[in-house]
């Protein structure tokens, strides 16, 4: 029954952070909203980006 109660404190606050993770590509910029409580913007306009690059795993492309 310890093993439930680890499992939730380190599991509950990655869920919450994934959920209010906000992304969003314009035709102006690329905006990244972090936080729950306390939040976190970054905006970078198109023109500084060179590249970019995208990790998903497979329970993420399940589940999204």
């Amino acid at each position: 029954m310890a093993f439930y109660g680890l499992g939730l404190l380190i599991i509950i606050p990655v869920v919450l952070r994934v959920w209010s993770t906000e992304l969003a590509l314009t035709n102006q910029r690329i905006i990244a909203k972090v936080g729950l409580i306390q939040r976190n913007t970054v905006e970078l306009r198109l023109e500084k980006v060179e590249s970019l690059g995208i990790h998903q795993s497979v329970l993420g492309r399940i589940f999204y």
